[in-house]
Parts: structure tokens; C-alpha cells; sequence
């Protein structure tokens, strides 16, 4: 059985996606899914591009690629010293060679896991865990996949039963694609990747049958 944890490289895809222990509500409050992206914001973007997101009640969904080597080490470099983490050091330190981008991803991942559970835990007075430990990640390998996986973290919640109309859920990356409003995501890329916004609208408008949206998104 396929464990979900590919390695992490420079300028390679990635969906990623993590779940509670014990089906426990990831989200208590709709201010808690505001603090998570806040966090991926602040944990995440420095290292890695952010295509699309998805929370739902007990998980949630990423779409990103791994910055190049420049672009990361420019951004931790540029790091108040009291925000670095240890893998930050590490990576900043060692040679071209022994540079490994696979565990510094992995501890921004862990970062961003480690403030929220602490958050929740204390606004909630909760104990133990929130996530899995090992979150998942699988590479996007071929072109092709990516507008599915678009489509896949927008329409998440409609195939878990969770609303009927996609348009109608406000926590997945859909609405910021296509409105003017400051965000971490990369809109662009995205609006361009599928020939325009209006292209881009048009194809989530598809409606693509339970049977294959599983095997589209390979992690279920």
C-alpha cells in the first residue's frame, strides 16, 4: 500500500494533505480556518508556491511547488535569526552539495502543524496531538494532473457530501483565484496555466464523476 510520502525537490509539484487523529474537527470555529492560512502564509510561502488550497472538516488540501535553491536561501537569509528554525541553519550552512531540501520542507510542514495544534490546544484546553504525524505528499508528475488537482481542492467538499453547490463553500482557493484581493496564492500562474480566467470558470463548471475523481486525485 502506498504510504503518500514523496521526497521533496526544487521546482517539482506537490499535492499535500494531512487529517486529524480520531476524526477530530480540524476547525472548531470559522476564525480557526482564518488563523490556518494566516500560518501557511507565514510558515510556507518563503519555501514553497501555493496553487490551491482546500479546508475541510477533518483535513485539509495543498497544491504547491518547492522554490529553487536562490529564492530560499534569499528568504531565509532575509529571516529575523529568532524565526529561524534549526533545519533553516542547517540548510543555510551546509554545502551546495549536502544541501537537503527534502527535510527543510518537511520542518516548515512541521512548523506550520506544531503552531496551530498548539493554538488550538490552548484556546480549546485540549491535549495530545491534532494531526497525523506523518503528513502526505505526493508529486504531481504530469502536466496533466495539475488542472485535475485544481478542480479537486475546489471541488472537495461537494464529493464529501459536505454542500452541494462548490460555489457556495467559501474555504477552498476558488473565490481568491478569481477576485483582485491580496493573496499568497499564485494566481496568475494559475489563470494563465488553464488560457484565462474565464477558461478557468468554465472548467470548474464540469462535473466529473465520483468513480474517476478518486483516481484523479490518487490519495483515496
Amino acid at each position: 500500500m502506498r504510504k503518500f510520502t514523496d521526497t521533496f525537490y526544487h521546482n517539482r509539484y506537490y499535492h499535500v494533505f494531512n487529517r486529524t487523529n480520531n476524526k477530530e474537527k480540524l476547525f472548531k470555529q470559522r476564525k480557526n480556518k482564518t488563523y490556518f492560512l494566516n500560518l501557511i502564509n507565514d510558515k510556507l510561502t518563503g519555501y514553497v508556491k501555493i496553487y490551491a488550497y482546500a479546508l475541510l472538516g477533518t483535513h485539509f488540501h495543498l497544491l504547491i511547488s518547492v522554490r529553487n535553491e536562490e529564492e530560499i536561501i534569499h528568504h531565509v537569509q532575509n529571516l529575523p535569526k529568532v524565526k529561524r528554525k534549526k533545519v533553516d541553519f542547517t540548510y543555510l550552512e551546509a554545502t551546495k552539495e549536502a544541501r537537503d531540501i527534502n527535510q527543510l520542507v518537511i520542518g516548515q510542514f512541521a512548523g506550520l502543524f506544531n503552531s496551530y495544534s498548539q493554538a488550538i490546544n490552548k484556546a480549546y484546553k485540549r491535549d495530545g496531538n491534532l494531526f497525523h504525524k506523518t503528513f502526505k505528499r505526493v508529486e504531481v508528475k504530469f502536466q496533466s494532473k495539475f488542472s485535475w488537482l485544481i478542480y479537486y481542492h475546489h471541488h472537495n467538499s461537494r464529493h464529501h457530501n459536505l454542500i452541494q453547490d462548490f460555489l457556495k463553500d467559501p474555504w477552498h482557493s476558488y473565490h481568491e483565484i478569481i477576485s483582485n484581493e491580496e493573496s499568497f496564492l499564485e494566481r496568475e500562474f494559475v489563470l494563465d496555466w488553464f488560457g484565462g480566467k474565464e477558461d478557468f470558470i468554465k472548467y470548474h463548471q464540469r462535473r466529473i464523476l465520483d468513480r474517476d475523481y478518486k483516481n484523479l486525485a490518487e490519495i483515496e
